[in-house]
């Protein structure tokens, strides 16, 4: 069997592309030869045949560095570690289109390896979000000069969102060492103070905190809560409350 697999005509007609070369093989022979896609697939290996394909990622968990990646034609899955991307410059997400070659690593199984991004992709959402938070604090500060809200109150969420930031960093920091991890109540908690603006932009810059979704409806919901909170201070309702805030002296 293993002749009739190597030993092919010299005038096939569809190549399969090799990392940087072309072998005569049909895909037809391949399939008469009657072994499963996977073994064929760990003989090219065993033989330093090393077949590259295109493919995005389709599923990633960035606390514990490993996701899928599904082929452009075939529609395949294969498993893949953060330790086989070539390019570490970036991490990969969901939507990064890679070229990968399968090869065996633990337990005999075939998965992607030789990773390459082709596109890192989304970066929009960072840059959304950062003009999100950008243009609340800055709404704040026209609020501020009209008197409509206490100077304290902005130098509140900008310190606190700072904090947020900080305090998500740190947590992904430990996610990736497997050391302890801030408390998601603790990131709550800086985010119903003021300080989701940086929360906002710290889950998309950093990829962290993006994906689950119970997290991400109590965020969501803490934002409502400051946002109602804020509401009532800039209202004729909560004016008398902005009165005692400015009479606060910030050493600035």
């Amino acid at each position: 069997m293993g002749a009739s697999l190597f030993h092919m005509p010299a005038n096939s007609k569809a190549p399969i592309r090799l990392a940087g070369r072309k072998n005569p093989m049909r895909n037809d022979i391949l399939l008469q030869s009657g072994l499963p896609v996977a073994s064929l697939r760990a003989l090219f290996t065993n033989r330093g045949l090393m077949v590259e394909y295109k493919g995005k990622v389709i599923q990633w968990n960035d606390e514990k560095g490993f996701g899928f990646i599904q082929t452009k034609r075939s529609n395949e899955r294969y498993f893949f570690h953060i330790s086989d991307v070539q390019n570490k410059s970036r991490r990969p997400s969901v939507g990064t289109r890679v070229k990968f070659q399968a090869g065996k690593k633990s337990k005999n199984q075939i998965q992607a390896v030789n990773i390459r991004c082709r596109q890192i992709l989304p970066r929009g959402p960072a840059f959304n979000a950062f003009l999100v938070s950008a243009l609340f604090l800055s709404g704040l500060g026209v609020l501020t000069h009209l008197n409509r809200l206490a100077l304290i109150i902005l130098v509140l969420y900008g310190a606190v969102s700072l904090l947020t930031l900080i305090f998500y960093a740190l947590d992904k920091s430990s996610a990736q060492k497997s050391q302890q991890r801030v408390p998601e109540a603790t990131l709550h908690y800086l985010a119903l103070a003021g300080g989701w603006p940086g929360a906002l932009f710290a889950q998309q810059w950093l990829r962290h905190k993006s994906q689950k979704r119970t997290f991400r409806r109590i965020f969501w919901l803490t934002v409502a809560m400051n946002g109602a909170a804020l509401g009532f201070l800039v209202s004729p309702y909560g004016q008398w409350l902005n009165t005692m805030l400015n009479q606060i002296k910030l050493p600035i």
